[in-house]
């Protein structure tokens, strides 16, 4: 079990982790989630005792990381796929930690076994692509068969059969009562893999609770209907209690004359019922759910610490944040006079 308790780090004056408090259970895969800069990495690093925090503290399986007796048996860590000396051969390397954490040789060939990267451990770690560096980064992490993992951005470079690979070893490790703390920008491998979410945003703990409730209480579920007679539709549910009827934007591939429609308050059975009684033309009904990455949108925005502009050719642009929300440029001082005032009203109704 992974246990972060009331972390505070400051660095040359800005606090980038502002009472950070959380656990990863054993058994679970805990997803870890935040836009750039927000904190995780910090959080990891110190959770590692690779940096200090100003206050709070971390425990692994009840004790500080600094205090376990056997650091690669009891978590085994990815934070750089190129962590690997360039000039050393990948078995060589995997040999040098097992040696020195008192580790079986014959582990090191059972986990380039489990990585797939057995036909290539007598070449040098520098001639290994991101995918081939990130298996070998896996492999270093499974050396001591560890009681915990943490895994920070472990599927970059990776080609799909990989990313799957990494999906199913999280779960395989959380089903032997094992902790997995996974970190990943992938909001749909994230989706497959965890059953906890810890979501962080600008040194604050945003959102501690599971997969399935986090999208439930953060994207919306409803019905889409594109007809060609909204009004219609509206008077056909006026009567039906608690069901609500909202204009949405038309997609492309839309018929020409139709409108669309947002319906919620009644499972889609109940909708198309209505439907069929009043005999309306309808040219699409399809049930919606939100994802994990709605979800996770419409938590984080505003949470983001950087902005970037999208390009435009209509004047003022937009401003997108590290957490995917459009504003205004005019929000950072560089507002075109052509459409800036628009801009700006889009901008600020979506602030938060």
């Amino acid at each position: 079990m992974i246990e972060v308790e009331k972390l505070v780090k400051t660095f040359t004056g800005r606090r980038v982790l502002d009472g950070v408090s959380f656990a990863a259970r054993n058994g679970r895969v805990t997803g870890f989630l935040g836009p750039n800069g927000a904190g995780k990495s910090t959080t990891i690093k110190i959770l590692l005792n690779l940096i200090h925090p100003d206050s709070g503290r971390t425990l692994i399986d009840g004790r500080p990381f600094s205090r376990v007796s056997s650091p690669m048996r009891s978590v085994g860590a990815v934070l750089d796929a190129r962590s690997a000396h360039k000039g050393m051969k990948a078995e060589t390397y995997l040999r040098a930690l097992a040696l020195t954490n008192g580790i079986p040789k014959s582990r090191v060939d059972e986990v380039l076994a489990i990585t797939g990267i057995g036909k290539v451990s007598k070449r040098r770690a520098g001639t290994f692509s991101l995918g081939m560096s990130q298996r070998l980064s896996i492999a270093a992490a499974l050396l001591g068969d560890p009681h915990n993992l943490v895994l920070d951005e472990p599927i970059n470079g990776l080609d799909p059969e990989g990313v799957k690979w990494v999906r199913d070893l999280c779960r395989y490790y959380a089903s032997q009562g094992r902790t997995v703390l996974l970190s990943s920008h992938l909001m749909s491998e994230v989706a497959l893999t965890a059953d906890d979410l810890v979501i962080i945003g600008r040194g604050r703990i945003l959102a501690q609770t599971t997969v399935e409730r986090f999208v439930g209480e953060h994207s919306r579920h409803g019905v889409r209907v594109v007809t060609p007679d909204p009004d219609r539709l509206r008077q056909a549910f006026s009567a039906a209690a608690g069901i609500t009827v909202a204009d949405v934007e038309r997609k492309e591939g839309d018929p020409e004359r139709s409108r669309a429609v947002w319906i919620t308050g009644a499972p889609v059975e109940a909708i198309a019922g209505i439907i069929a009684r009043h005999q309306l033309v309808v040219y699409e009904l399809v049930q919606e759910r939100g994802s994990l990455e709605d979800a996770y949108m419409e938590l984080t925005r505003g949470a983001g610490e950087y902005r970037t502009q999208k390009p435009s050719g209509s004047g003022a642009a937009d401003v997108i944040d590290s957490a995917g929300v459009a504003g205004s440029a005019e929000d950072t001082g560089s507002a075109n006079a052509a459409g800036g005032a628009a801009a700006a009203g889009r901008g600020r109704g979506k602030a938060r």
